[in-house]
């Protein structure tokens, strides 16, 4: 996977110059829980190859972006469905030792001889299937975590999947946004729609972009 080989271009690049590299995303944030000290939690770490830290998904029912980025809106919430259905190893974002680790093996669990927070190895982890089974959601603010800003609110989710083109085997598909709400079939291509006339993209109906996800996910497997 290319994000594999930047990320150990990256920590071969600059290994002598840092002691941790976070491997994150711009729409991940770290919160270090009170009084507790960037110095303080790394070090506590300093025997492992990583840190796993475990996401908190999040999203918003927003259709338009109100906002200019992430953090500028305040009412998102816990993306369950996410929580529940996928593997908990693919919930996780490390932070390297750069005296350890040799190689990134994946873009989630850097380094298959990390720990998570909790001093739990990856194989420990793989036993689990939720944060939940770790710790609740509404005591999350208690440990070193992610905030993981999934969903924004659909014209993001749009402009990432169909502008960007972000609809490859494995990665996040346009119908997802409507997992656990209310819209109808109609009500789906009527916001698809203003989408696709405000970017000035072909116009498909969300049946039609389902397919196309399908059709992608089978020619990018094999």
């Amino acid at each position: 996977m290319r994000q594999n080989k930047l990320y150990t271009w990256f920590l071969e690049q600059h290994r002598k110059d840092y002691d941790w590299i976070a491997f994150f995303d711009d729409d991940e944030y770290m919160v270090l829980p009170a009084h507790t000290t960037l110095h303080t939690f790394l070090a506590k770490f300093c025997h492992d190859s990583a840190i796993y830290l475990y996401w908190d998904i999040l999203r918003t029912e927003d259709i338009y972006d109100s906002c200019e980025n992430y953090l500028e809106q305040k009412n998102y919430h816990h993306y369950l469905k996410f929580e529940y259905n996928v593997e908990i190893t693919w919930k996780l974002k490390s932070i390297v030792n750069t005296h350890i680790c040799k190689n990134i093996i994946n873009v989630h669990f850097a380094d298959k001889n990390g720990v998570d927070i909790f001093g739990h190895t990856l194989e420990e982890i793989k036993k689990y299937q939720r944060i939940e089974q770790f710790v609740p959601y509404d005591k999350l603010y208690t440990i070193p975590h992610i905030k993981h800003f999934y969903m924004r609110s659909f014209e993001s989710w749009f402009k990432k999947i169909i502008i960007r083109g972000d609809m490859t085997y494995g990665h996040r598909k346009l119908h997802e946004w409507f997992a656990w709400t209310d819209y109808k079939e109609h009500e789906k291509n009527a916001i698809i729609a203003q989408m696709m006339h405000k970017y000035h993209v072909p116009k498909r109906t969300f049946a039609e972009i389902i397919q196309r996800n399908a059709d992608l996910k089978q020619y990018y497997s094999k």
